[in-house]
């Protein structure tokens, strides 16, 4: 009986997980055409557009300044479909719908920590 439950629970959580990404895609594309309909209101650039853009531009002199309903789509995309990074790489696989393998994560540096000093111990 116990197998028959765990097979069950298994098999929900894939067709959960499936129906999870689409309703993912479902809600990047709306998204896009809420921000499409305002783009000539709010503008096709704002801060965070024009640093993501200025970052980009210093790992690569070859990145194309995307808008920011292209960086907003990007990151929907990034983070509720492929659960990945929102890196220049990946950002601007997602706007031309390339590789769903996420970039590896860059190594994180070791945090220096303080060794607490020993303390001494009395004999009673």
């Amino acid at each position: 009986m116990s197998r028959i439950l765990l097979l069950l629970a298994l098999c929900s959580v894939c067709f959960l997980a499936v129906e999870a990404q689409g309703g993912g895609r479902q809600l990047c594309e709306r998204q896009n055409r809420i921000c499409q309909s305002n783009e000539r209101r709010l503008g096709r650039r704002d801060d965070v557009t024009d640093a993501f853009n200025a970052r980009c531009r210093r790992d690569n002199s070859r990145w194309r300044n995307i808008s920011r309903c292209e960086l907003a789509r990007a990151s929907c995309q990034l983070t509720a479909v492929r659960c990945s990074l929102l890196a220049c790489r990946d950002v601007a696989d997602a706007l031309r719908g390339g590789p769903a393998t996420p970039s590896p994560r860059p190594p994180s540096r070791p945090t220096s920590r303080p060794t607490p000093a020993p303390t001494p111990t009395t004999a009673e």
